[in-house]
Order: structure tokens, then C-alpha cells, then sequence
């Protein structure tokens, strides 16, 4: 038996209104707590509270309890000791380039990582060690004394700020980094690094800048010496780069094959062998760089070279993330323009005002998006019960009259404007002139009936007086002109698409029902409450003020997705 290719599904369900609802399922009216309330119940203090603060201060207390040592010891114990060579490597590299001695690299690669054993959360993250800018306007212009004491100073209020936004429970903070900013931040951050590896790889003295434009006056430094390059410093650091990038590009591809990236048991094997062999070809590097030091007058570093290519290697993952622009660009350009932003930004301007810069353009797309949301009109997809953007399909069915809109984001003040005049725009014609025009036209139809001048017939209204109609205005009451239309008092019901008597002119309206779809509103502030009001207040006459107090008090109570659509006739 062959099945069918479609799932189908029907519901039946009684129609309720907002009030019904809540009538018939004995819906519980909740008292809201107040502020002292919350702030009572905050510093409320118990033994489970006391228990959860504990384990939240010090989560290594709830983790060591589940730690299964026969399945997890020994691949932790490796783990850490790569990950604990790379952290090394990376604190010598870093107190290099904040012009420290490379002890205290070593100092950074230890403590912090001990610290964050207590009080980190996460399992699988070393904590970085070094800064990736100097932002303290001294390096490359003091003592080193004074570099020691100021990288102290930092490092010390570094982490004051980040106790106290510990305590004071700030980490929400992270969320309004997205990944399109951290990704060109962590780009523009690369970049750094790798321009201030270079004076290491070409064997230059170049001072250090810091503060905006700071990249740009170090390249103009290199630039100027580029003359004085080291070639042997260059030549070691180029090979280098090329063993651990050809390396890691064979890991990268053969990962999937291997049991582990690098194969542990050869190197425990080849380590008494492999390491007098680098230390003689160190040594002969070192002593040939040594020869044209003396002859050409220049200080050389052993340090440098070695550490610069590790540094300009393991910056390759960082500074491919420019690959993404392309696909951003494809699916979401102010994504894409956050991206570029921020990269540019932290280069040129330095990556703690570049941080700053891309957050406010991040925020900035945000208010874009809800200010401007990509209103759309919905129809049915023919054969299903869907509706979609009726541009995006062509087998579509659109009843005659009736106009589904939909808006994809909250209604506030900042876009109550632009959603009326989207939803003005969608109809095809401005529901306040369109009224106005009935209730002139009203005016002058109570007006000839009263007088005698207009019957009615069959066919509809029917002037029978000898002058014609004059167009008149009552001055003093044009704000009746802004109400709905009110028929009561009229013997007959007008239909303003059919042929009215000379002089009195409405223009036609094909549309009698407006369907606003708030699937994706997730809130409304007062100002969006007025305004939707308002436009349904000059969408109707008196006898739609049932339906449309209806739809206000859904558009109070939108947590129910049943509430999505809303009719306003």
C-alpha cells in the first residue's frame, strides 16, 4: 500500500474570544509581586540557597562528586599537558610582546589556570593567560622595572573588575556579543598579533605604540627598517611557520582517521632523540645569526624568532574567519556589516575602543531591525491551509476583500509609526481620508433626507430635489469627521461601493476585512497599544467596537499563540 507523500491534519475546536476563554476555563488571576517583594525574596537566606551559592561560587565542589576517574583521568591528564605546553608557549610569547621578560610568562601560564580550576565552569576552556593589547601607553618607553610594575598594576585591577562583576552576577553581559562580533574581534585581534610578531620574525628594534592607529605606526616603523631584516631570524622563522602549518593542515585533514591529532606513543619514542637534534639545529641557526650580528652591529634574541613563528602559525584559524564575509553578506547583511565594523575598527582604532564601536553598531542593527521590521502581506498557498509572503510564491489564493499583514517584530513607540504607515501602504488607501469622506458624505445624506430631496428606491438613493448639491462643511464639528461611522437613524443601510447621488463622491474600497498577524509580536508598549488602537478606532463604524475592545484586550494578553491573528472587521 502506498502512502501518501503529505501529512494532513485537521483541528476543531469551539471559537472563543479572549474573555469567553478565560470565563469558561477559570482562568486564574495572578497578583504580581512588587519591587520589595523581589528584593525580600533575593536576600532571603535558607540551607538549599546557602547549598546553591556555594556550588555556584565554587563549582568544582558539584563536578568532582560526578568525576569518574577510570573514564575521564587519563585523557584529562593529556589534554592538560598539551593544552599546558600551548599555554607556555603562548605566556612567552605574550610576555614578549607586552616587553616583559619571558618569566613572567610563565607566571601568567601557571596561576591564572589554577585559579580558574576552583572557579571556572566551563570544562573544556584554558583560560588565556596573556593580553592580546597593550593599552597602557608605557610599553616600549620605560624601564623594565617599570613594565614589570605596570603589567602587575593591570593584571591586579583586571581582575578586581572581573571579582567584582563576578559578585555583582554581570556575566548577562556576554549575551549582546554575538558571534558575527566576537568573530571579527577575535579577527581584528589576530591582525595585532600578528603585526607585533613581525618586528620578532624580521629581527627589527621597533618601539611600541598603543591608543588609536597604534597597528598603523607600527607598520610604518617596519617599513622604514624594512632593510635592516634579520635574514636569519627570517629565514628560521619561515621554516618554522611552514613545518607547523604543513602539520597542522595534516591534523586538520586526517583527524577523522586518527585516533588522536598527534600521535603520542612515536612522540615519547623519538623524544631522547629528537631533542639533542633540535638543540644542534637550534644551536647552528642561532650561531650563523650570531656571525652577522657581530658583522653588521645588531642584537639578536634566541627568544624571538622561534616564538614569533609559533605565534603567526596558530593565528591562522583566527584570521580565516575572513571567509565568512561572503556568507554573510548572502544571508544577513547587517550580520555582515557588524562583522566588518568591528574588524576595522579594533585594527585601526585599537581593540578596546573597537570592542565598543562594534557593540554600539551591534545595538544599533538591533533597534534597525525592530524600528524597521520587513513587514510583509500573507495568501494562502493553494491546496494547503499555509500562508506565506505572497512575493515569494505564485500558486497563491487571495480572497477577494480581505488583507492578511503581517509584522515580525514587537510594536513600540519607536515603530508604531512606521507599522501604521506599512499597514496604510498594504491596503492600498488611508483609512482616516476614507472615513472623513463617508462622514462628509453621511452628513449630506441625513441632510436630503430630512429636506425631502432623496428617496429611496430599489436601485438605491435616488435625488429628487431641483438644486444641486453643495459641497458645505460644519467648522464646528470637524472632529466628528475623525469618529467611526455611525448608520443608527437611517433607514436604510448605504453601501459606499454602489453608484451614490451626484455631488456626493466617497471613493471606493475594496477591502472589508483587515487580518493582522502577531505571531511574531512579542510585546506592546503603551504607545503600540494606541496606536493599534487607533487604527483599528478609524478601521470600522459603531457597530465594530465589540470586535475591535475584543481585539485590544488580546493585544493585552499576547502570550497565547492562539491570539496570533486578530480580525478586525
Amino acid at each position: 500500500m502506498l502512502r501518501s507523500s503529505h501529512t494532513q491534519y485537521t483541528v476543531s475546536r469551539p471559537l472563543f474570544s479572549e474573555d469567553s476563554f478565560a470565563h469558561y476555563q477559570e482562568k486564574i488571576f495572578r497578583a504580581h509581586k512588587s519591587l520589595l517583594d523581589h528584593v525580600k525574596e533575593y536576600f532571603t537566606c535558607d540551607s538549599k540557597r546557602a547549598k546553591n551559592a556555594a556550588l555556584s561560587l565554587f563549582p568544582i565542589i558539584g563536578w568532582m562528586r560526578i568525576y569518574r576517574i577510570k573514564q575521564w583521568l587519563m585523557g584529562d591528564i593529556v589534554s592538560g599537558v598539551s593544552t599546558g605546553l600551548v599555554a607556555v608557549l603562548q605566556g612567552l610569547a605574550f610576555s614578549l610582546l607586552a616587553s616583559l621578560h619571558p618569566a613572567y610568562g610563565l607566571f601568567t601560564a601557571f596561576f591564572p589556570v589554577i585559579v580558574y580550576f576552583f572557579f571556572g565552569t566551563s570544562r573544556h576552556i584554558s583560560v588565556d593567560e596573556g593580553p592580546t593589547a597593550n593599552i597602557t601607553g608605557l610599553e616600549g618607553l620605560s624601564l623594565d622595572q617599570q613594565r614589570v610594575v605596570v603589567a602587575a598594576s593591570v593584571t591586579f585591577l583586571m581582575g578586581i573588575f572581573q571579582l567584582a562583576m563576578g559578585v555583582l552576577q554581570v556575566g548577562f553581559i556576554v549575551m549582546y556579543l554575538s558571534d558575527t562580533l566576537v568573530s571579527g574581534f577575535t579577527t581584528a585581534a589576530a591582525v595585532h598579533i600578528l603585526v607585533s610578531q613581525l618586528k620578532f620574525v624580521l629581527g627589527l628594534t621597533v618601539p611600541g605604540f598603543s591608543g588609536p592607529l597604534s597597528i598603523i605606526y607600527t607598520l610604518e616603523k617596519i617599513f622604514v627598517q624594512i632593510t635592516d631584516t634579520n635574514i636569519a631570524d627570517l629565514v628560521t622563522s619561515i621554516i618554522i611557520m611552514v613545518v607547523v602549518f604543513i602539520v597542522k593542515e595534516l591534523n586538520d585533514k586526517y583527524k577523522a582517521k586518527l585516533p588522536v591529532p598527534i600521535p603520542i606513543e612515536v612522540i615519547m619514542q623519538s623524544a631522547v632523540e629528537a631533542f639533542p637534534m633540535a638543540i644542534v639545529g637550534f644551536a647552528v641557526a642561532f650561531s650563523v645569526a650570531k656571525v652577522y650580528s657581530v658583522k653588521h652591529d645588531y642584537v639578536i634574541d634566541g627568544n624571538q624568532s622561534v616564538l614569533g613563528a609559533l605565534v603567526i602559525v596558530n593565528l591562522k584559524g583566527m584570521l580565516m574567519q575572513v571567509r565568512e564575509i561572503p556568507y554573510l553578506w548572502r544571508k544577513d547583511r547587517p550580520d555582515c556589516v557588524v562583522w566588518i565594523v568591528t574588524c576595522i575598527a579594533s585594527i585601526l582604532l585599537g581593540l578596546d575602543l573597537g570592542l565598543a564601536v562594534g557593540l554600539g553598531v551591534e545595538l544599533l542593527t538591533v533597534v534597525f531591525r525592530t524600528q524597521f521590521p520587513r513587514c510583509c502581506l500573507l495568501a494562502n498557498i493553494k491546496g494547503t491551509d499555509i500562508y506565506k509572503d505572497r512575493k515569494d510564491y505564485l500558486c497563491l489564493y487571495e480572497p477577494d476583500g480581505v488583507v492578511i499583514f503581517k509584522i515580525p517584530s514587537p510594536i513600540f513607540f519607536a515603530n508604531i509609526e512606521f507599522f501604521r504607515g506599512k499597514l496604510v501602504e498594504s491596503v492600498g488607501f488611508n483609512p482616516l481620508r476614507v472615513l472623513r469622506k463617508r462622514n462628509k458624505a453621511l452628513r449630506k445624506i441625513k441632510k436630503l433626507l430630512k429636506n425631502g430631496e432623496l428617496q429611496i428606491t430599489e436601485r438605491g438613493l435616488l435625488h429628487t430635489g431641483s438644486a444641486p448639491i453643495e459641497e458645505s462643511e460644519d467648522e464646528s464639528n470637524m472632529e466628528d469627521l475623525d469618529k467611526p461611522t455611525d448608520f443608527q437613524n437611517l433607514p436604510v443601510q448605504i453601501n459606499w461601493n454602489a453608484k451614490l447621488p451626484a455631488n456626493i463622491y466617497v471613493p471606493k474600497v475594496e477591502v472589508h476585512s483587515v487580518i493582522l498577524d502577531f505571531a511574531a509580536v512579542s510585546f506592546l508598549d503603551i504607545s503600540g497599544i494606541k496606536g493599534l488602537k487607533a487604527v483599528m478606532f478609524i478601521s470600522g463604524d459603531k457597530s465594530s467596537q465589540k470586535s475591535t475592545n475584543s481585539v485590544f484586550d488580546i493585544c493585552q494578553n499576547m502570550r497565547n499563540p492562539s491570539n496570533s491573528v486578530v480580525d478586525i472587521l
